[in-house]
């Protein structure tokens, strides 16, 4: 067992964090991105991050995938060693990615949801299909792919629907 002493302005609700396998990784309000060995507690590596990252994150494959901003970071789970990083454009923020099925999603705060190959940050396709109205439907990405909730204004429950995978400029298709 052990136990890390957090720093000022770290304690408790400004950690986010996940493990993966033996490492744990987590992010603080501090700007540091943290692995440790979760056998251990000790510290495998530590990286600034450009913004505080409180959304959450993605593992994969040997990756850690954040978004910073306009920037979608991956760094080496092994070293942090930055792998790759994706621009949302002069006026988008990345939001918080998720998989499924080996496929990263990701929204900004332009209205447009993004599949990237999460080993390289090669996009797959970027759709703005779901916006409605000015408005952007909130997003949950789950099997299947990513699903937009689409509902009556009334507060009830809503309908979900699911972006196509392979399409270029993916509507979402109201099932």
């Amino acid at each position: 067992m052990w136990r890390e002493q957090r720093d000022f302005g770290t304690e408790e609700t400004g950690v986010t964090a996940a493990v993966h396998g033996d490492r744990l990784v987590h992010t603080d309000f501090r700007k540091n991105l943290t692995v440790r060995d979760t056998a251990t507690g000790k510290q495998v590596w530590t990286q600034k991050t450009n913004e505080t990252n409180f959304k959450g994150f993605a593992v994969h494959d040997g990756l850690v995938i954040l978004a910073q901003g306009r920037k979608l970071q991956a760094f080496a789970l092994s070293d942090g060693a930055r792998k790759w990083t994706l621009d949302a454009g002069r006026f988008g923020s990345f939001k918080q990615p998720g998989l499924v099925d080996g496929v990263l999603y990701v929204a900004d705060s332009s209205r447009t949801l993004w599949a990237v190959q999460p080993k390289t940050g090669a996009k797959i396709w970027q759709s703005a299909g779901h916006r409605r109205g000015g408005r952007q439907d909130p997003l949950a990405v789950r099997q299947g792919g990513p699903h937009a909730l689409r509902g009556d204004g009334t507060g009830r429950e809503g309908r979900c629907a699911r972006h196509r995978r392979g399409d270029r400029q993916a509507p979402l298709d109201v099932q």
